[in-house]
């Protein structure tokens, strides 16, 4: 019941947000960094895998893929609650390969 609910969470967000609140998707969308690693991760809603997905999880109608596709995930909080934001290439604010490397170079600085 749980993972159900997960699931309905995920979809009925990136549904709301998209149709209800515009601004927030265009400005999350435009701070979003990083790009679509045609994991498939984000392709999974109700615990099922969507129809168009290979047996190694490639999308095979990529170039011509709906809307809620294209968008890809909004914002890190559907990563989260999608449970595949160490999957995915797209990513707001700093990578946390780039945190450790900044971390790092303060540490450097003052030894």
């Amino acid at each position: 019941m749980k993972k159900l609910k997960k699931y309905i969470t995920k979809f009925f967000r990136k549904i709301y947000i998209y149709y209800f609140n515009r601004k927030y998707v265009k400005e999350s969308l435009k701070a979003r960094k990083g790009s679509c690693k045609k994991c498939g991760s984000c392709c999974y809603n109700f615990g099922t895998k969507c129809p168009f997905l290979s047996k190694d999880n490639k999308c095979i109608i990529y170039k011509i893929r709906p809307i809620q596709c294209r968008i890809g995930p909004i914002d890190k909080q559907q990563q989260i609650v999608g449970g595949y934001e160490d999957k995915c290439g797209f990513y707001w604010g700093k990578k946390k390969s780039e945190k450790k490397l900044s971390k790092r170079s303060k540490n450097q600085k003052y030894q």
